[in-house]
């Protein structure tokens, strides 16, 4: 891994609590920086509970860490409801907007975010309408701080399939709200197939390898990643790739995560991308102009 080349490590890929109810972390992530630095992950993609619950004083902390290690945050990753009415959504904006406060200090140029956690096609047209007018106001927020937005493909949000993503995105600010993209199924015609359908406005993929419902290394996916980064690699793409989800970080109870073990699968999958495919990408991330 080179400089030229840095590839990004999602801090939810350590963290057993992820899909827990009150998502309250395990690990502290300023206790697992120095692991993270050994397997030569510098640049990373920062799950919101990491960091949500911090006081300033921990952010300080964690700050001061970062720097020491060398180790730099580009994204924050958030996951705010975005239809909800009146007292109940202006509460949900306060809270975007700490969190954005939280990735300037860090130093992030990006917020990626889950949009909403309603699919596109159980929202009424008043909840749609909420929807649409938060995230106007998100990307107003970001624009304050000279932040970006990309909002993650994903089930269950407004981006759960390529046409509601493009309708969402069209009612957005085309330089200040973007893409996270991973693909929507396993085939390698699905992924470059919506890859391509989104590609105007894709700044940061995800990368997670499955084999049917288990997570494994990209090497073993039911998705082609050689000829799918082949693919993104010769479009010229040159926003952010990160690994998310890595093998062996699905466990049954918290104290089972090997965080050696997830590190060391999560940098193969790096190297990978890297070598395994023969190609040699130059990522750097478009900022907003």
């Amino acid at each position: 891994m080179t400089e030229a080349t840095p590839i990004l490590l999602n801090t939810i890929a350590l963290e057993p609590n992820r899909w827990t109810e009150d998502k309250i972390p395990h690990f502290k992530l300023v206790d697992l920086l120095p692991a993270i630095a050994k397997h030569r992950f510098h640049d990373l993609e920062i799950w919101q509970y990491h960091v949500d619950r911090l006081t300033q004083g921990e952010l300080d902390e964690l700050k001061s860490r970062l720097d020491s290690l060398g180790i730099s945050t580009p994204v924050v990753g958030i996951y705010p409801t975005i239809h909800l009415e009146r007292k109940e959504g202006h509460d949900q904006l306060v809270h975007v907007e700490r969190l954005m406060d939280i990735a300037s200090f860090l130093g992030a140029d990006t917020v990626k975010m889950f949009v909403g956690s309603v699919g596109s096609g159980k929202l009424d047209v008043e909840a749609h309408g909420r929807s649409l007018r938060f995230l106007e106001r998100m990307s107003e927020m970001a624009a304050e701080r000279d932040l970006r937005i990309t909002g993650e493909t994903h089930a269950n949000t407004l981006f759960d399939t390529i046409e509601s993503t493009l309708r969402t995105l069209d009612r957005l600010d085309p330089k200040r709200f973007g893409v996270c993209f991973q693909p929507y199924d396993g085939s390698l015609a699905g992924a470059i197939g919506a890859f391509t359908a989104l590609r105007d406005r894709i700044w940061h993929l995800h990368f997670q390898g499955r084999k049917g419902r288990e997570l494994c290394l990209l090497l073993d996916a039911d998705l082609d990643y050689a000829e799918y980064t082949r693919f993104i690699a010769a479009s010229g793409f040159s926003g952010y790739l990160c690994i998310e989800f890595v093998k062996d970080c699905v466990v049954a109870s918290p104290e089972e995560l090997d965080v050696e073990l997830v590190l060391a699968n999560a940098e193969k999958d790096r190297e990978f991308v890297r070598s395994e495919t023969g190609i040699d990408l130059h990522i750097q991330a478009t900022q907003p102009k």
